[in-house]
C-alpha cells in the first residue's frame, strides 16, 4: 500500500498546475521577505539606545529620486565599544534652499537594535515604515488567490 501526500495527485500529474504552484509560492516568498527579515531583527537582534551626535546634509540622486537628505550620525554603546554610524531613515527630500527640516537634531536619542554578534550592524527599533510592506504582501496574496491555480 502506498502512502501519498495529503495534496491532490493531479496536481502533481498537471505538470501546468505545478509550474503555476511554484511560481505562487516564489512570488508570495518575495512578497513576505521584507516582514520575515524584520521579525528576525526584532526578535534575534539586542535593543539599546543611540544619541544623535551629529547631522549632514547630502545629495541624494539616483532612479527617479534627487535632492538634498539629512543624515544624522548616531551613536552608540555595544558589546564594550562606542559605535558611530550614519543613520538612513525616510524623509520626504527637499531643495539646496529649502525642504523640510530634519526629523532628528543633535542630542535626541533614538531606540536601535543591533546584531550582537556584529555590533556595527544596526537598524532603528519600530515598525513605522513597515505597513507598506505589509500591505503589497497583503495585495499580492488577494491577486494570486482571486486568480486561483489553473
Amino acid at each position: 500500500m502506498q502512502q501519498g501526500l495529503p495534496i491532490p495527485s493531479s496536481v502533481f500529474q498537471d505538470e501546468a498546475a505545478m509550474d503555476n504552484l511554484i511560481a505562487y509560492c516564489a512570488i508570495m516568498l518575495a512578497a513576505l521577505l521584507p516582514i520575515l527579515r524584520r521579525s528576525y531583527i526584532g526578535y534575534f537582534w539586542a535593543c539599546g539606545r543611540a544619541t544623535v551626535i551629529r547631522i549632514d546634509r547630502t545629495i541624494v540622486s539616483g532612479g527617479d529620486v534627487s535632492g538634498w537628505a539629512w543624515v544624522p550620525t548616531i551613536e552608540y554603546h555595544a558589546a564594550g565599544r562606542k559605535w558611530a554610524s550614519p543613520m538612513s531613515y525616510s524623509q520626504r527630500l527637499g531643495s539646496f534652499f529649502g525642504g523640510p527640516d530634519s526629523k532628528y537634531s543633535v542630542g535626541n536619542e533614538v531606540e536601535i537594535l543591533y546584531n550582537p554578534r556584529k555590533p556595527s550592524r544596526f537598524t532603528l527599533k519600530g515598525w513605522s515604515s513597515w505597513p507598506q510592506y505589509i500591505v503589497i504582501a497583503i495585495v499580492v496574496f488577494v491577486l494570486l488567490v482571486s486568480r486561483g491555480i489553473n
